[in-house]
């Protein structure tokens, strides 16, 4: 055999090794740690790249050289990375909708604590109808009223209504033009 060929596939053991531990991990317990996960999407690009070098080495010998063998084992190779990219992004995928729900559970956790709670009352911002207080009145409605997530338009309205004094009081609104 080739000495080339000979020196190429003991080359070729280091991809071949880091293929089998990676897939080993994976079947064994894909860790449920998402850092864990990417650090290992990353291995099998390694892999890869690792494996597409050595390839182009194996295709600069000579015509004669009979690649078949080697063609076929990098071809497993490929498969089997292909494979285990598959694997790993579906369990970061997982990670990422587990991520999503848990914190719009800490939210809905959150909204029902301070819907359980009694918090001393907070006045509501007045607004005549002059436009130096806008600017004011706004920001303070907003943060206040418009922005808590428990309250209806109806109820936005209401609060919006019963803020306004003077000449503000006098416009005509509906919950259709709340918002």
């Amino acid at each position: 055999m080739n000495p080339e060929i000979t020196a190429l596939n003991r080359l070729r053991g280091a991809p071949r090794q880091s293929v089998i531990k990676l897939e080993y991990y994976i079947k064994r317990c894909a860790s449920e740690d998402k850092v864990v996960l990417e650090t290992k999407l990353t291995k099998v690009d390694t892999i890869r790249k690792k494996l597409f070098d050595l390839q182009k080495r194996y295709y600069e010998l000579p015509p004669e050289a009979d690649l078949t063998e080697t063609d076929e084992a990098i071809e497993q190779m490929e498969t089997s990375l292909e494979e285990m990219e598959v694997s790993l992004k579906y369990h970061i995928s997982k990670h990422n909708i587990d991520d999503k729900s848990t914190k719009l559970n800490i939210k809905e956790n959150k909204t029902g604590k301070l819907l359980s709670v009694k918090l001393p009352d907070i006045p509501l911002p007045q607004f005549s109808g002059k436009y130096e207080e806008f600017g004011n009145f706004k920001s303070q409605f907003i943060s206040l009223i418009e922005d808590n997530d428990g309250l209806s338009n109806t109820q936005n309205l209401y609060y919006l209504k019963s803020s306004l004094t003077g000449e503000a009081k006098l416009i005509q609104t509906t919950d259709d033009t709340y918002k």
